[in-house]
């Protein structure tokens, strides 16, 4: 158990990320833990280019290919190594309205994309832990070291919501339209963790208002 509040703790555990490499926001062991986290990686950023743009599956995943969004899913080792292992794509094929998605989509058809197109796919290992944690974060251009938490016995899902925009500013979304494509994966997440995973706080890390994250060998410098 954490003995302070959990926000403070969990802003010693972020480091600097790109959004150039996602995944998902599982808390488990897997065999690529780098990247920011988003609900099913690659799968809400297509769910809400659906959403927003109004395009359909194929659409959406060659927009997203087109404008060089990372493709990235997972398999666990309790569901034969299938799309079944994420529960976001789960949800979506079977709860698709519980996390905003517009229509009921198969999470192997998606697997299959993301391999199709050269994207990664990674394995997590294990039980989710009894106590865990959910995390959104918004420090821009930075991520939840899932290291550091596993070393320390904490386990948390995180979502970066600041990432979302850069992967509007990618696919040359207007404004309204980026805030729209924030919303829905934020909304999504929130969703998930609550309705679906079972966890009823999510920890939030936002900025105050002349605060700005820098990496801790930044600081030291200072």
């Amino acid at each position: 158990m954490l003995e302070t509040h959990p926000a403070r703790v969990f802003k010693l555990f972020l480091h600097r990320e790109s959004p150039r490499r996602l995944r998902c926001v599982d808390e488990r062991q897997s065999d690529y833990m780098k990247g920011v986290e988003l609900p099913g990686a690659t799968f809400s950023v297509i769910d809400g280019m659906k959403n927003v743009l109004g395009l359909r599956e194929h659409d959406a995943w060659d927009a997203a290919k087109r404008h060089r969004i990372p493709m990235s899913a997972h398999v666990d080792n309790h569901h034969h190594y299938t799309a079944r292992g994420c529960a976001y794509a789960a949800v979506v094929e079977h709860e698709p309205k519980l996390v905003g998605a517009p229509e009921s989509v198969s999470g192997e058809e998606r697997l299959e994309r993301v391999r199709a197109l050269g994207g990664v796919i990674s394995t997590y290992y294990g039980d989710h832990a009894r106590n865990s944690y959910a995390i959104l974060n918004w420090f821009k251009d930075a991520s939840i070291d899932p290291f550091g938490l596993r070393l320390n016995g904490i386990f948390a899902f995180n979502c970066d919501a600041w990432a979302p925009e850069a992967y509007a500013a990618q696919l040359d979304l207007s404004k309204r339209d980026a805030t729209r494509l924030r919303n829905h994966i934020v909304t999504a997440y929130e969703n998930l963790i609550h309705k679906k995973i079972g966890i009823r706080r999510i920890v939030v890390l936002k900025p105050g208002l002349f605060e700005k994250w820098q990496p801790p060998e930044e600081r030291s410098r200072r």
